[in-house]
């Protein structure tokens, strides 16, 4: 699991990395939280490979408070829609 740590006040794109076979889902979403899930729309982020993909949210992120988040991708490919816990982000002061 990727570590990511920035300063408070940080706005930026997340990123995260996924493996597995066929990774063309139908959507994306990416989740930055303390405590539940809230989550924000993606996109893949390069060129695809046979393995591994990375994903961005489209829009930036704004960290304003101090603490520690988790970060969970979200491929959704009906019926399925795997939750998949791809880092953690600590903002410091």
């Amino acid at each position: 699991m990727r570590t990511l740590e920035i300063p408070k006040g940080s706005v930026e794109h997340v990123t995260a990395v996924v493996t597995g076979e066929h990774l063309n889902a139908a959507g994306l979403d990416i989740s930055v939280s303390a405590t539940t899930y809230t989550w924000q729309a993606a996109e893949w982020d390069g060129a695809a490979s046979t393995s591994s993909r990375k994903i961005r949210t489209t829009s930036p992120v704004t960290f304003s408070t101090a603490g520690t988040y988790r970060v969970y991708v979200r491929l959704t490919d009906s019926p399925e829609a795997p939750i998949v816990l791809a880092g953690q982000i600590t903002v410091k002061e």
